[in-house]
């Protein structure tokens, strides 16, 4: 499949200067994309995945300063998403004090939907016109920021572990057909990758989500690679700072929001009894708290303020009770039969479990606390799981209490809490006398 390849954008009102500089990257073998500058016909919606953007600083031969800047901002606006987070500006100028006149524009009018680059540069491009041979240098001069080398070789890491991991399996299978056939090797690549989906997901999810399997087998391998570059680039970037000072983020709310893209899955294609999902009981529903309380042996509020809680006083109110799917690993791969595949629990603002830890509440060893919070409702949160209470339900049973799924818990965090959980009913002891 070919994909858009944004990564270096030219943008100029003069359609020779736009040919003449793309063509100075194509005979350096760089990829790039040229548009020609007109307030009239723009694409339909800005770009992303873009790395470096050329812009003439004058995209119009009238004009005062003022409204050449109007020009501008709105043609970087209509050429790049705000989605970009990590690309560099160049302007094509010879007058670099026009750069410090076009972000005192910016920002006295706090201009909003604005990508902000991570590096502005000034080229005057007429330097390449004619001389070629200057391109690669002024290029490797843009890159030699540090930030800007650690985001760039952040990507092409990846790609190049990918590349690699690949190029390993192929190079395995047996190519027997005469130079100019490939059937035979095709159907050997079908096969090996055929067996290895089987043998990562089992027989049956093997054959139903092969992507997904295929992307799982490669992941040790894919690692392998990545962690194997040789690149140093992030120790150079924190060259003269001492990491272990560090204490803290530099805004406390982004703890939370991490938590949850590394560790919490919301995409809402996953199926709702996939291992670590996070299903939603209803408090509100009386029949459903009729089943709940047969299954259980507590009602809604017993089970949740005296059974978990232990009748401690909460300044904030539980958010959700929840059950978390937590089979085995293997077993969900091959889809076994699975039983007891719940535990009970609560989400609720992390406010309430500091509170509980200020005061040096026990809630006994058959209560888990998950060790990080997350965002759930605009708020940071986090979860609570009894131990002792497990529940078993089919999606096709009639009597059901597990509702929708909030969101999944990653694999990482779902392994954690299994260890947790088997230790807990696998402990050791003994009948004493006191």
């Amino acid at each position: 499949m070919l994909e858009e390849n944004n990564s270096i954008i030219i943008i100029d009102d003069l359609p020779d200067d736009v040919n003449r500089i793309t063509n100075i990257f194509n005979e350096h073998g760089i990829g790039c994309r040229g548009f020609v500058y007109d307030s009239v016909e723009l694409i339909d919606e800005p770009l992303k995945n873009v790395k470096l953007a050329f812009f003439d600083i004058c995209l119009s031969t009238t004009g005062n300063d003022i409204e050449q800047f109007t020009i501008l901002c709105e043609a970087i606006k209509s050429y790049i998403s705000c989605e970009n987070r990590d690309f560099v500006l160049v302007f094509w100028t010879s007058k670099p004090q026009m750069i410090e006149d076009f972000k005192k524009y910016i920002n006295e009018r706090e201009i909003l939907d604005m990508p902000k680059p991570i590096a502005i540069k000034a080229i005057d491009k007429h330097q390449f016109i004619g001389h070629a041979d200057r391109l690669q240098q002024t290029l490797s001069d843009l890159m030699e920021d540090p930030i800007v080398r650690c985001l760039f070789s952040f990507e092409s890491e990846l790609k190049s572990a990918a590349n690699q991991s690949l190029r390993d399996v192929l190079q395995l299978i047996e190519f027997p057909d005469a130079w100019g056939d490939t059937a035979q090797y095709i159907e050997n690549i079908k096969r090996v990758f055929a067996m290895i989906a089987i043998e990562t997901l089992g027989k049956k999810r093997g054959s139903e989500l092969p992507d997904l399997a295929i992307k799982e087998a490669f992941a040790p391998l894919f690692a392998h690679y990545l962690f194997e570059s040789e690149s140093c680039v992030w120790k150079q970037l924190f060259e003269g700072l001492n990491i272990t000072k560090i204490k803290n983020f530099p805004n406390p709310a982004i703890v939370a929001s991490l938590n949850t893209l590394f560790h919490l899955d919301f995409t809402t294609t996953k199926e709702i009894d996939s291992r670590g999902s996070v299903r939603k009981i209803e408090r509100g529903n009386v029949e459903l708290a009729k089943l709940f309380e047969e299954q259980i042996g507590y009602n809604l509020n017993e089970w949740i303020y005296s059974v978990l809680l232990k009748n401690y006083k909460i300044e904030h109110d539980v958010l959700d009770l929840v059950a978390l799917e937590y089979s085995a690993a293997c077993d969900y791969s091959n889809a076994k039969k699975r039983t007891h595949r719940y535990i009970l629990g609560v989400i609720l603002p992390i406010d309430v479990a500091l509170q509980l830890d200020n005061e040096g509440v026990k809630l006994g060893d058959a209560v888990y606390k998950l060790p990080f919070k997350f965002m759930y409702r605009g708020q940071e949160c986090t979860i609570f799981l009894h131990f002792n209470f497990s529940i078993n339900e089919e999606e096709s049973s009639s009597n059901k209490i597990l509702g929708e799924r909030l969101f999944s818990l990653k694999s990482e965090v779902m392994n954690m809490i299994c260890d947790s959980h088997a230790r807990h009913i696998s402990r050791i002891g003994i009948t004493s006398f006191r």
